[in-house]
């Protein structure tokens, strides 16, 4: 719908200030950047650890 009002839109605003996008005129919550924060570094140990219990999740799916 935002698309839509945008094309709809688009021909009534002034270029000079800028092309108005989707993004622009209804921004959504999960437009924005999605967390910028590294994750959490995994030892060696806690890596094996999720993936047994991926493996025993999963079964013989993964096979």
């Amino acid at each position: 719908m935002r698309l839509l009002a945008c094309i709809t839109i688009q021909p009534h605003i002034n270029q000079k200030k800028g092309k108005l996008t989707p993004e622009k005129l209804l921004p959504f919550p999960w437009d924005k950047d999605k967390i910028t924060e590294d994750p959490p570094k995994l030892t060696k140990e806690q890596q094996r650890k999720r993936m047994e219990e991926l493996v025993k999740k999963l079964g013989d799916e993964l096979i």
